[in-house]
């Protein structure tokens, strides 16, 4: 065998492990998440990297404890959200409207956690007390150590492809 042809085995074995990753981390709702989360300031590749670690894209998703849709909104939350933003008539799982409202969640919790994005994870996951608090619970502990883990993936695979100007941020 020839050294090229050594090269060109680990440029396919890269090429495949990219695929891997990429299809593991999709954009999948892309054009929404980067709509709205430019409408509340929130980096895509976050609610990107929430979305996935709450429904896995699945925007019919339903939790145990009833929670919807790609961001995996509790209806009284949902209720709460519609009224600030003025909206009479909403469907939660509706993925432009889920998304919506997830946004303007995180947004706020960004404002009552002073921007500690560990801080928003936890009460996103746990309900909106005191860190200290929410990071006592193994759960949600885990939760924003995964969702921080697919944030960083999310901007690993995807960043090079904003510099390249190839899609948008």
């Amino acid at each position: 065998m020839k050294w090229y042809h050594y090269l060109i085995f680990l440029i396919l074995i890269i090429v495949g492990i990219g695929l891997i990753f990429y299809t593991y981390f999709p954009l999948k709702y892309y054009n929404i998440v980067l709509v709205k989360s430019s409408k509340y300031g929130l980096d895509p590749f976050l609610v990107m990297a929430i979305i996935k670690a709450e429904s896995n894209f699945d925007p019919n998703a339903i939790s145990k404890v009833g929670a919807i849709g790609l961001m995996q909104l509790m209806p009284q939350t949902a209720d709460y959200i519609s009224k600030k933003l003025g909206y009479i008539d909403y469907q939660i799982s509706d993925p432009a409207m889920n998304v919506e409202m997830g946004c303007w969640y995180i947004a706020n919790l960004m404002e009552t956690y002073k921007g500690d994005v560990e801080g928003v994870l936890a009460a996103y996951n746990g309900g909106n007390y005191d860190k200290k608090t929410l990071m006592k619970n193994m759960s949600i502990k885990s939760y924003v150590k995964k969702v921080e883990r697919y944030w960083s993936a999310y901007k690993l695979l995807y960043e090079p492809l904003v510099r390249l100007k190839l899609i948008q941020r």
